[in-house]
């Protein structure tokens, strides 16, 4: 009983030790500890590949997503007056669908969707009918641009695709459809609103998929951690 009591206290120890070593290396990129899972544990060098094969490679930049999201929303708000409540049609079911996908399509998905959004407001010489904020758009869309190049450099850590995921056909067609919009109503403030609308939607959805993908890998790194640590002691 004793025995298995300091078993079940070293295993504690040693996955939040090791856990909490690896996350600053993995998200936060600071300075080691001064001892190093590595000088007490000699599975640590199996432990860290462990890691990185599940929760870095979801790209640690998403750690800090929400953040800038939170910032081109922000621009996103301030550019227009109150929200249109003429809806465009949205592809939630689209949305659904990538949620339950896998890491690697989700982050694809967010870096397409994305470059989308950057390609319909990227139409300043058409936005001579809306009394937006020339300044607060080129701030909106330098913002999106970083986000998108982050985005781009997580995607390229995945081997290219071989074909065009049902995924892409759906939101590049989406994205047709609203600059249809735009050129049935002549490019008028009534259409922008409309569009300003669908891109808030997009851009919250977006956090939502962000968050999940940052959840569910912690969550699973944590408990291939705990196993793995748990196999080594025994």
């Amino acid at each position: 009983m004793r025995v298995r009591l300091c078993q079940h206290v070293a295993l504690q120890s040693a996955t939040l030790y090791v856990t909490r070593y690896l996350n600053r290396k993995c998200f936060l990129s600071v300075a080691k500890p001064a001892v190093t899972p590595g000088r007490v544990f000699p599975f640590f060098s199996d432990l860290e590949i462990l890691w990185n094969k599940s929760q870095c490679n979801a790209c640690e930049w998403l750690s800090r997503y929400k953040m800038i999201s939170s910032e081109s929303l922000t621009l996103l708000s301030q550019m227009g007056a109150e929200y249109s409540v003429e809806n465009v049609q949205f592809p939630g079911p689209l949305y659904t669908l990538i949620g339950k996908a896998t890491v690697e399509d989700q982050v694809r998905f967010l870096a397409l969707t994305l470059e989308q959004i950057i390609q319909l407001m990227d139409a300043r010489e058409h936005m001579n009918s809306v009394k937006w904020n020339h300044k607060t758009i080129d701030h909106f869309l330098s913002v999106l641009h970083r986000q998108s190049s982050e985005l781009k450099e997580c995607v390229a850590q995945y081997h290219k695709s071989s074909h065009k995921k049902a995924y892409e056909i759906s939101i590049k067609s989406h994205f047709r459809d609203l600059m249809k919009i735009l050129k049935k109503k002549e490019y008028s403030a009534q259409g922008w609103e409309q569009i300003r609308g669908a891109v808030r939607r997009h851009l919250n959805r977006m956090d939502i998929i962000v968050s999940k993908i940052l959840k569910d890998g912690t969550g699973d790194s944590r408990k291939e951690l705990l196993d793995f640590v748990t196999y080594s002691i025994n």
